[in-house]
Order: C-alpha cells, then sequence, then structure tokens
C-alpha cells in the first residue's frame, strides 16, 4: 500500500511539477521575453555616438582633441581625437556636456648639438606648445545637448589673430 501511496504522490508531484513548468514558460513568453526586447530597445538608445568636424578657420583642424565633460552629474567625461578635421566619440551617455577643443602641436625633435636645444623657450612658446590655437580662438569651449544615438555636431574654431 505504502508504494502505491508513494507512486501516487510521485504523480501528483510529477503533475504539479508539469503545471508549474508550463506557467513558467507561459510566464517567459508572454512576459520576460517582450520585457527583455523591449529593454534592450531602450539600453541601446541609453548612450550616444557623436561625430563631426572641427575647422580653423575654415580649414580642417589638423591634429586634436575633443573632450566632452558633463555640466550635471549624468554621465563621465568622454572624448576623442581629432585628425584631418574630423572625430568620433562612442559611448557617451545623453545630456549636457561643456566641449572643449584643442590642437595637438606637431612636435619638432632637437637633437643635442642644434642650437633650438640651448634657447629658452618664450612663455607664448610654450603656450603654443600646450595649445597652438590662439587665446582669441571662439568656439573651443561649448556647452551642448547630446541625445542618445546618432549625432552630428560640427565645431568652427575663428580667430582673428591667426588667418
Amino acid at each position: 500500500m505504502r508504494s502505491h501511496m508513494k507512486s501516487h504522490t510521485e504523480a501528483q508531484r510529477h503533475r504539479v511539477s508539469g503545471t508549474e513548468n508550463t506557467v513558467i514558460r507561459l510566464f517567459q513568453v508572454c512576459f520576460a521575453l517582450p520585457l527583455a526586447a523591449f529593454a534592450a530597445g531602450c539600453i541601446s538608445n541609453s548612450t550616444g555616438m557623436v561625430s563631426g568636424e572641427v575647422t580653423f578657420n575654415g580649414k580642417p583642424l589638423e591634429k586634436g582633441e575633443i573632450t566632452f565633460s558633463p555640466t550635471g552629474n549624468k554621465g563621465g567625461t568622454a572624448g576623442g581625437e581629432v585628425a584631418l578635421g574630423k572625430y568620433v566619440v562612442e559611448g557617451i551617455v545623453p545630456g549636457e556636456y561643456q566641449v572643449s577643443v584643442m590642437a595637438v602641436p606637431e612636435l619638432k625633435i632637437v637633437g643635442p648639438n642644434d642650437p633650438e636645444a640651448k634657447r629658452t623657450l618664450t612663455d607664448a612658446e610654450i603656450r603654443a606648445m600646450i595649445d597652438p590655437l590662439p587665446p582669441d580662438t571662439k568656439g573651443k569651449e561649448q556647452t551642448l545637448e547630446v541625445k542618445g544615438g546618432k549625432q552630428k555636431l560640427d565645431f568652427k574654431l575663428e580667430s582673428k589673430s591667426r588667418p
């Protein structure tokens, strides 16, 4: 009799477990999968890619750096290289950013016997080594809104002191 009860109890457990599996599968199909698909759609738009052109007095900036620093507490600092007037910054959280553009000077290699190696640099020469754009350059510091997805932002830097 016990073996009959035991097999009857096991059958009930198996039936309950089969019912539970059906409920779990139904939940997965009706709720979990659509929720995952919705979340994947939201996540893909939760960061942005910003690209564009950087010009100085109408000509592409040869070499530089662009930095996006958040003005609030959303997101982190992101940046990239400017090469031949073009840049791309990926993985940036949508929000308001302070954008800084800086030119990178071409380094001049000086040997130990070169007279340039013994010359003291002026303050203007040292500043030009850090950022060769003139101090009066307009457009190299801007506050902009970055959106999710792809966005094109161009930066037109202008200076009257250098044509």
